[in-house]
């Protein structure tokens, strides 16, 4: 059965990985953040864990969306006893706590007593994509708050019982180390200077690096993916190259934005293909925080525009990138894009200098703001 517990101090990501290779599960787990591909993944390894792969295990899952159920839904299939198993598992996915229970006196009545005693039959699991502060009502947004009171209690309550846990956005250099080991586990070396040449070209995505590492160990020779392999079996994804160019355009990363767009060049790929790849990234950039000026979360974003299933991605990062960003600013962004793609097809100005210049307009109009 489900394990009971008191606050632990020390929870976090590298906790809930002793957790789920060393402990019995809890009833109660809350994972968040902006790493969207990690927290996925843990969720399903706390599924498997749950439930087994035996054929019951679909008969005792049930996937709730969060930004269209009521809380007594939460509430009725946590409590609904297994079928022929030891337990059931629910997995609620992007429940923002502040849109649920407008009223906090409600929320305390109803549904914290259910979280302080959880039924021991069910692992019940939030998954939220995005850091609090994205599900935060506008107002406390733009008062500059990262949390509230329900969401404190929130997190309290599950810490109580379970784990709540922040999956923080993993750098280049981290992801580099997990592929290098993730080719360990396959019997096969592969450098983490490799291990970083295949996230250069094929992008910083965890589930397309994971399926191309997969690749490249099957592939090797002697057991060792080398850069060569590399280049010989990955393709550059403009895509991918272009969002990286929009993430550094965000941060102010100037270096990282000069060496994308001179690698873009070398490889000569057509101005107005980037600047239109980097248009659309920003009209994604720009969907996604008016989402969450109102409150919405990413998923509506994907589900309104009819976003398909392998781009869905882009627009759960995309809640990351805009946190500290204004609507109006992206709006003069967008102002930008249109004109330089205006003089891309009216100049004979050089479109490579064109782009560097555009660059150099999107950080400062970001810095402004």
């Amino acid at each position: 059965m489900a394990a009971r517990k008191t606050t632990d101090p020390r929870a976090g990501e590298d906790r809930l990985k002793e957790h789920l290779k060393n402990e019995p599960l809890f009833p109660v787990y809350f994972l968040y953040g902006e790493e969207t591909w990690q927290t996925k993944r843990y969720t399903e390894q706390l599924i498997r864990k749950a439930l087994g792969d035996d054929e019951m295990s679909e008969f005792n899952l049930t996937r709730i969306d969060g930004q269209f159920c009521e809380p007594n839904e939460i509430i009725g299939e946590a409590e609904t006893l297994p079928m022929w198993a030891e337990r059931r598992c629910v997995v609620v996915r992007n429940w923002n706590v502040e849109k649920a229970y407008r009223d906090a006196e409600a929320f305390k009545k109803d549904f914290l007593p259910f979280l302080q005693d959880p039924p021991e039959s069910c692992v019940l699991i939030f998954r939220l994509t995005g850091k609090l502060a994205d599900f935060l009502s506008k107002e406390d947004r733009e008062w500059g708050k990262t949390t509230s009171p329900k969401w404190t209690a929130f997190k309290d309550a599950v810490a109580k019982v379970g784990l709540a846990v922040e999956i923080s956005r993993r750098s280049e250099s981290d992801n580099a180390r997990d592929l290098s080991r993730l080719a360990t586990r396959y019997g096969v070396t592969m450098d983490v200077s490799v291990a970083r040449l295949l996230i250069d070209r094929v992008g910083n995505d965890m589930a397309r690096l994971f399926n191309e590492t997969e690749k490249l160990c099957a592939a090797a020779t002697d057991s060792v993916v080398t850069a060569d392999l590399v280049r010989a079996l990955t393709a550059e994804s403009l895509e991918a190259r272009v969002f990286d160019l929009s993430k550094a355009i965000v941060t102010g990363r100037a270096d990282r934005v000069y060496s994308i767009l001179r690698a873009l060049a070398f490889h000569r790929e057509i101005p107005i293909k980037v600047l239109g790849t980097l248009s659309g990234a920003f009209v994604d950039y720009y969907r996604v925080r008016v989402a969450l000026d109102n409150a919405m979360s990413p998923q509506t974003v994907i589900k309104e525009f009819k976003y398909a299933p392998n781009k869905a991605f882009v627009i759960e990062q995309a809640a990351g990138v805009v946190r500290s960003l204004s609507t109006a600013s992206l709006r003069r962004c967008l102002d930008l894009l249109v004109e330089t793609d205006n003089q891309l097809k009216s100049t004979s100005i050089d479109p490579w200098s064109l782009l560097e210049t555009l660059a150099i307009e999107l950080m400062r109009e970001l810095r402004k703001a």
